[in-house]
């Protein structure tokens, strides 16, 4: 596996866990989302951290010479 797959990979890796961990905590009544956060809700974090996840395969996407 290259380096920017093994990099995507571990950060979509890394995302889950922190989604997990937060709908954990919310579920057991407790704020997630950063005190300092801009976001307004969870779906607001997650479209944030993905955006991240897309910018990260944007940049480092290349597409072969033969489709």
């Amino acid at each position: 596996m290259n380096n920017v797959k093994l990099a995507i990979q571990n950060r979509t890796e890394e995302l889950v866990k922190e989604f997990e961990e937060c709908l954990d905590q919310m579920r057991a009544g407790a704020n997630c989302l950063p005190e300092d956060h801009e976001f307004r809700t969870f779906q607001c974090w997650i479209c944030e951290k993905l955006a991240s996840l897309e910018l990260l395969i944007a940049t480092h996407h290349t597409f072969p010479d033969n489709p």
